[in-house]
């Protein structure tokens, strides 16, 4: 019975003394996007390009802002982030100019936004719930493909805009990125966006992120800086 405990003792032992070899190991398999990233403008497919359906295409003549170059954006009086406070949707924070960090974690990978930190849960090795709830960050499984890491996203709020120029979206939607690290200091995304009541056929997106290593996240609260300005509306 000693010699068995004895035994038992030395391998707990050794599994700890092992255990950040193992880690490590583990890690080196594992490619590293850890870190702070920020949106890289120019390069992607431009939001004019996207197949609308007729429903989705006269709401976006109607939101977006007449007066903004290139209708770059929505009208602040028709946003919902503005309009009622809402959340904005997942592709709104993906392609805004403030910053998220990517962390991993035991089973998931997290997206830490500075954007009135919101968080996305990247749920890895896992399958979406048959029965799904809709959320605002919907609900979001990864994989790896080789050096790629894919997700898979669905069972969104279609309360908020999909974009800054006043593009909507349906509780269809369906997004899978696909994301590697092309050099040392930069993250590529391919976006392809499913959506039959917003969209005519599915489309991609091609987006660079650029590596902000040196930034700490700040806190971004937006309804208290529009209640600041003066510009929030209570209706």
């Amino acid at each position: 019975m000693r010699n068995r405990i004895l035994s038992s003792t030395f391998a707990a032992i050794a599994v700890f003394a092992l255990a950040p070899v193992l880690f490590a190991q583990i890690n080196k398999q594992t490619p590293d996007m850890s870190g702070v990233w920020l949106i890289k403008r120019g390069g992607s497919m431009e939001m004019g390009q996207v197949p609308l359906t007729p429903w989705a295409e006269a709401k976006y003549k109607y939101n977006v802002d007449p007066e903004a170059p290139g209708g770059r954006r929505g009208r602040i009086e028709l946003d919902p982030r503005g309009a009622h406070c809402f959340p904005p949707s997942v592709n709104f924070l993906m392609t805004y100019s403030d910053p998220f960090e990517i962390v991993y974690a035991p089973g998931r990978i997290l997206f830490l936004y500075e954007y009135d930190h919101w968080i996305r849960h990247i749920w890895m090795g896992q399958e979406h719930p048959k029965e799904l709830d809709l959320t605002w960050m919907g609900h979001s499984v990864g994989k790896w493909d080789g050096d790629t890491l894919v997700i898979d996203s669905t069972g969104m709020y279609a309360k908020s805009w999909w974009t800054n120029e006043g593009h909507i979206f349906t509780s269809a939607m369906h997004m899978v990125e696909r994301i590697r690290r092309i050099d040392p200091s930069t993250l590529e995304f391919s976006v392809t966006f499913e959506d039959s009541g917003a969209y005519t056929r599915p489309w991609t997106e091609v987006r660079h992120y650029e590596s902000r290593q040196d930034w700490n996240l700040l806190e971004k609260v937006w309804c208290d800086w529009r209640y600041q300005k003066g510009i929030f509306n209570h209706e």
